[in-house]
């Protein structure tokens, strides 16, 4: 198909109540477009964790990727990555790189994709700002139970900074997604 257009919104809330209260709020928004050759993809996500009235986590992140087919399974990509945390004194991280990547399952019910690539981060935790080469793994794999309103999906990212305290992020998400009503995911 030359023309695909998937754009979802998700909200999901966790409540804990015994000896402590825990809430965890998470809303993410993603579109995917395809033109012919070229995919990109927009993410935005916010999640907000509280223990007993304390909040420990404020997360703001977002990404964009651009993939160019090289052939039908094999393509080209660029990424970039903005993420916040003031509760971890965590001033931002911008990530930027290069890809080359591989699709596995490209059909009307599943979607497996891997890449790899190398890029550069720079970010400032605390008072202390850090920069440096970075390596990116990344999978997505979707796969729609034939209905159209559930689907599993799993995936993760894994970035390696090669500077500072050699950190390794990983990134995972996975779950069934149920489509609720007009494209609105929970």
């Amino acid at each position: 198909r030359w023309y695909v257009r998937e754009s979802r919104a998700e909200a999901m809330m966790t409540l804990n109540e015994g000896n402590t209260t825990s809430r965890s709020s998470v809303f993410n928004i993603d579109t995917r477009l395809r033109l012919g050759d070229h995919r990109q993809y927009g993410k935005f996500a916010m999640r907000r964790d509280e223990n007993d009235g304390v909040t420990t986590k404020k997360q703001a992140r977002a990404n964009y990727e651009y993939d160019w087919l090289l052939r039908r399974i094999w393509y080209l990509g660029a990424t970039a990555d903005y993420e916040r945390d003031p509760i971890r004194d965590l001033r931002h991280r911008f990530t930027g790189g290069i890809l080359l990547g591989h699709d596995f399952l490209d059909t009307a019910h599943s979607f497996l994709t891997i890449k790899a690539g190398v890029g550069y981060t720079d970010e400032e935790l605390g008072e202390e700002p850090a920069s440096g080469p970075t390596g990116l793994w990344e999978m997505q794999f979707r796969y729609d139970f034939g209905s159209g309103r559930i689907e599993f999906v799993h995936d993760h990212q894994l970035a390696y900074e090669k500077y500072g305290a050699n950190n390794t992020i990983l990134r995972s998400n996975s779950g069934l997604r149920m489509d609720i009503r007009w494209d609105i995911y929970g």
